[in-house]
This record gives C-alpha cells, structure tokens and sequence, in this order.
C-alpha cells in the first residue's frame, strides 16, 4: 500500500464562542460584586440599625457571628450541590435564595430575625 492511497484526516474547525462568553463572564462578575458589596453593608448600616432597633455592640457581634458561622457551613453544603445539579442551576438556586434573604432582611423587626435574615444571605 502506498501513502498516496491514504487519505489526509478531515480537519473541522471548531465555532468561535463569540460574545456570548463575554456576556456570562461579566454577569459573574457583577454577581461576584454585589456579594461582597452586600457582606460589607451591615457594618456600613450598624450606627444607623443600632439606634433604629437598639442593639447592643453583643447583639451586633450575634449577628456577625451568626452570618460568618452560616457562611462556612454554606460552603460545606452548597458545594456538594453544586457537584449534583451542575453551575447553572446551582447558581440561579443560590441567587434566589439570596433574593429571599434580602426579602427577609426587609421584613426584620427584631434581632432574631435580623440574624436569620444574615443566614440565609
């Protein structure tokens, strides 16, 4: 056999991905943003949450503990999650869940419900 009866192997020339990643990368992003925007509010609003519902500096530390405490435990569990169900609809679950909290944080009237609502943010 000679190589002139081989043929050459087909070459296929994969589709550019576009802008489409783009869109996707800055969405991340500006996710990513607001999320570290949203921790750091608390802190911002403390004088104003304090002398509006009279927390103490132990009932704000309760709060903070709570939310951090939440935080690592989330990490542990939603990464499993993330295994079963894939990114794109373990991201959307935890982005309405955030949603919710934040609805949660709107309807605290005390601070037990304040440190529940920074659980579930």
């Amino acid at each position: 056999m000679s190589d002139a009866s081989v043929a050459p192997p087909i070459q296929i020339k994969a589709p550019s991905p576009g802008k489409y990643r783009w869109i996707i990368m800055w969405l991340l992003f500006a996710a990513m943003v607001i999320n570290y925007v949203d921790r750091q509010m608390i802190g911002f609003l403390k004088p104003t949450l304090s002398a509006e519902f009279g927390w103490s500096e132990t009932d704000y530390a309760d709060i903070v503990f709570w939310f951090q405490a939440s935080y690592a435990v989330a990490y542990l569990l939603w990464g499993r999650i993330m295994d079963k169900i894939g990114a794109r609809w373990g991201l959307g679950i935890a982005f309405g869940i955030w949603q919710i909290g934040h609805i949660m944080h709107g309807a605290a009237r005390d601070l037990s419900h304040f440190m529940m609502a920074r659980m579930v943010t």
